[in-house]
């Protein structure tokens, strides 16, 4: 019997979901600007002043075999999964730089012709208390389904058997807090258009549908997760129905969302002058976001997601504007700082700050990055190799050492 690993590609899925090239009302009671009409090239000359004490990373390439999914820093190590020689894999590494495989028992999702075992793929990694977990899936023709592993200290990775709804959609995003674990999966119950709906899950309760949900009456879209401060913070877009006018051509506007426990979400209002918004993450001091204002890369800081303020960004030549969104941009804390990476011509754009209210752009990487980690002031990013002919066969895994 052969096996196939198929990879599920969130971001290929997303492509048509989450453009917001029409702009709606962002908040209910405040109009803020829309998105831009026309994307525009960053321009090089356009450089704010950068303190001087922005960290530099020195990159070096990890020798690595397999295709890299998510990774996580993961207490006292790098956890790392994906797709190896024999389907769904994990790594963990001290340093970055030696790993080791791991077993995974396979998620079967049945044969088709010719005895070929259609196997799901691991993705999406978060922790909640003594357990790493793995949320990934299969996407096979017009079939999306989710997948699940369970990896609790001391013990061996293990498939999630479950029966619940949520396992009907494939994970966007994730997040939790000492108590709950957060998740927003997609899926095609509505249609070909495609529907979000955000789950809560303890380890006393089951998955639990929460209030941050697609209807028939208006669209969510909820591509990013993050805890901090007390706070969980979604981003993506939002839409209501509008009479005569099908789904998909409903007016979408950015949007942000807050929650103290992950069940009940308020709309929040988006930070001044956003029109971009491509990446949300958490931090020593609560929340960073990156993306642009207008013509012009920004950046914004929260300490408890509702009131942000704005830094400075760099411009960088080779990065549309118009082409950012949350399947594009990574925001991670390293500890004396943050760095930023964001999708543009031949590679992946590099800036780092010390506290994220001014971003100084240090370089072009020869990678299409897919996920990012930092531990003991080593980033860790995997992606695939950016000039490759072929980049299906060409996974590539950098490591960054923060200096001065």
């Amino acid at each position: 019997m052969r096996r196939v690993a198929i990879v599920l590609s969130v971001a290929g899925l997303l492509t048509a979901c989450t453009s917001t090239s029409t702009p709606a009302e962002p908040s209910p009671s405040t109009v803020q600007q829309g998105l831009p009409t026309a994307s525009g090239s960053v321009s090089a000359t356009a450089t704010t002043p950068q303190p001087p004490d922005a960290p530099r990373i020195v990159w070096s390439e990890v020798a690595f075999e397999g295709s890299v999914s998510d990774v996580i820093a993961d207490r006292s190590r790098f956890v790392a999964v994906g797709i190896g020689t024999n389907g769904a894999t994990a790594w963990t590494s001290q340093d970055g730089l030696t790993w080791q495989e791991l077993d995974v028992p396979e998620r079967s999702f049945g044969e088709i012709e010719d005895g070929v075992e259609l196997t799901g793929a691991m993705g999406t990694l978060v922790r909640l208390r003594d357990t790493l977990y793995s949320f990934g899936g299969l996407s096979f023709n017009d079939a999306v389904s989710g997948a699940g592993w369970r990896w609790t200290d001391g013990e061996a990775w293990q498939v999630i058997d479950s029966q619940s709804s949520f396992f009907s959609g494939t994970v966007t995003a994730a997040a939790a807090n000492d108590e709950a674990l957060v998740a927003a999966t997609l899926s095609f119950a509505m249609g070909l258009f495609g529907s979000y709906t955000t789950w809560r899950w303890t380890p006393a309760t089951s998955w639990t549908q929460t209030s941050l949900v697609s209807s028939e009456h208006e669209n969510i879209v909820v591509e990013a997760i993050a805890w901090s401060q007390s706070t969980f913070v979604a981003a993506g877009t939002y839409a209501a129905a509008v009479d005569g006018v099908e789904r998909w051509d409903w007016p979408r506007a950015l949007a942000m969302w807050t929650s103290p426990d992950g069940l009940d979400w308020r709309r929040v209002q988006l930070p001044t002058g956003m029109s971009r918004l491509c990446a949300v993450a958490s931090t020593q001091g609560g929340f960073a976001a990156f993306g642009a204002s207008g013509d012009r890369l920004a950046a914004w800081t929260s300490i408890d997601g509702g009131t942000w303020a704005q830094g400075e960004v760099d411009a960088a030549e080779g990065l549309e504007i118009g082409n950012m969104d949350l399947n594009t941009c990574r925001v991670v804390d390293f500890g004396d700082g943050l760095v930023a990476f964001a999708r543009g011509a031949g590679g992946t754009l590099v800036w780092t700050s010390a506290d994220g209210t001014a971003w100084k752009y240090r370089e072009r990487l020869p990678i299409t990055t897919t996920a990012v980690a930092a531990l003991n002031g080593q980033v860790l990013v995997a992606g695939r190799a950016s000039a490759s002919a072929d980049p299906e066969t060409a996974p590539l895994m950098l490591l960054g050492s923060v200096g001065p």
